[in-house]
């Protein structure tokens, strides 16, 4: 199923009706950001600080984790065709020590309040990052974190997203395969983000993105209130994880306290 490019009428019936992923062409494009954030801006402004990186090995599609300065992951961009390993610069976070960045943007209006803005601080998360691609690595199929939707805005270049409903499976563990496009009789959309879009991906709605050139991406998560309790249930999982992990830790100690 082709994405839908939807007008501001069709808004509230996608998103608080049918919660049904949308694109919205051009509906960033008036943002600082657009045309501002360059990868000569980047080096610029923020060349010196540290950014979290996918590293992937040559021919392996699973990745570690790491961290190298912006100036160094741009020169990469740059000239990737020299480097054996291949990088991709996803989930910086930038709420916190990126704040100037947050004067460039705002949060699309067409959207519902985040509920998370009016949860206690320790039911809360960071959840404004960027994402700066290239067609050699991408984002494998997932669903987003603790049942919340997402705003995706495309800054420059463009991406390819496909997208399931949250009740059926893909039949293999890529959506970009022919089989996939039935989906177990799922309903499939596909989008291509160009720059000035934002697309609206429902709470676990799974999705796979893929980077066909070079490409900013800004994207926020936030909590729609049919997923409110979901999403509780999801912290409490979260912090039960966190009491068990105390718990062997205040063992640990006892026994070796008693060794001694």
């Amino acid at each position: 199923m082709q994405g839908i490019e939807s007008t501001n009428k069709e808004i509230i019936n996608h998103t608080q009706v049918n919660r049904e992923p949308m694109l919205l062409k051009g509906a960033c494009k008036g943002w600082k950001a657009f045309g501002k954030w360059n990868l000569n801006f980047l080096r610029e402004k923020f060349g010196d600080k540290q950014v979290p990186v996918r590293v992937f090995k040559k021919d392996h599609t699973e990745h570690t984790l790491g961290k190298v300065l912006l100036r160094r992951y741009i020169d990469y961009i740059e000239n990737r065709n020299n480097f054996k390993d291949r990088y991709y610069l996803a989930d910086w976070e930038i709420s916190k020590n990126f704040r100037s960045l947050l004067d460039d943007f705002e949060n699309p209006s067409f959207f519902e309040n985040d509920l998370i803005d009016h949860l206690p601080d320790f039911l809360q998360f960071r959840r404004t990052w960027i994402f700066l691609g290239h067609p050699e690595v991408f984002t494998p199929i997932h669903r987003d974190a603790y049942s919340t939707s997402a705003w995706l805005a495309q800054i420059y270049g463009t991406k390819r997203v496909r997208i399931i409903s949250p009740e059926y499976r893909p039949l293999s563990d890529t959506l970009f395969t022919d089989q996939t496009l039935l989906c177990d009789k799922g309903t499939f959309w596909e989008f291509t983000l160009h720059p000035g879009d934002i697309l609206y991906i429902p709470a676990n709605y799974p999705h796979e993105i893929r980077n066909e050139e070079v490409n900013l991406m800004l994207t926020r998560n936030f909590l729609e209130e049919p997923y409110l309790d979901d999403y509780l249930k999801a912290q409490e999982q979260r912090y039960e994880k966190i009491l068990k992990k105390i718990g062997c830790m205040r063992s640990s100690t006892l026994d070796k306290k008693e060794k001694l």
